[in-house]
This record gives structure tokens, sequence and C-alpha cells, in this order.
């Protein structure tokens, strides 16, 4: 077909993957005090994995691993010894970046 003679459905999805990424990360949400979330703010997939975790803890969204602690700052939250945190990212994010990000957060607490 042309383009002009071309039906375009468009439908709002989310891949597998980040499905159970999502459904893990609210399970430990539940569980935490604090959630960060690595991902790129333009990805639908990780802006709704920080939204379905922001309602059952505080929760921070980063794009930079490095940048965790002045988005706590930002919103006035602290770690402290007996905090439970949890770290989650959006499927495109390498599993190495969240193993550095809990190595970083645990040299701090």
């Amino acid at each position: 077909c042309s383009l002009l003679e071309c039906e375009i459905v468009l439908n709002k999805s989310i891949c597998f993957a980040q499905k159970s990424i999502n459904t893990a990360s609210v399970e430990l949400a539940k569980k935490s005090n604090i959630m960060i979330v690595v991902g790129g703010k333009n990805s639908s997939n990780s802006i709704e994995l920080f939204n379905n975790v922001k309602q059952h803890c505080n929760a921070i969204f980063i794009e930079n691993i490095h940048d965790w602690k002045d988005a706590l700052k930002k919103q006035n939250i602290q770690f402290k010894k007996d905090t439970h945190f949890g770290l989650t990212a959006g499927a495109s994010t390498l599993k190495d970046e969240l193993v550095e990000l809990k190595k970083l957060i645990e040299n701090e607490i």
C-alpha cells in the first residue's frame, strides 16, 4: 500500500522484560523506605517504573548513578544505618551500573 492508503495503529505497550521488572520492583518498594530508579528521563518504561514504585515508598529517579546523593538532597531524604533501600532500573540500564550504585550507597551509610 502507499503511505496515503495505509492505516497506522499505535498501541501503548510495555515489553515483557519491563513488565517483570515493574512487578518485582513494586514488591521491593513495599519492603523499602527508599527506592532509587535508574533510567532515561525520556524512557516511558522508566517513567512508568518510577510512578509505580513511588506509590509504595519514597522514590527518586536518576539517569546517572552518580547523581543519587543530589537527588536525595533535593527531596530532603536521608539514608540512615537502618534505612531499607531498593534499587531498580529500566530494561536498558546495565546491571553493572546498579551493582556500582549499590557499592556507592553502601560506602556512604
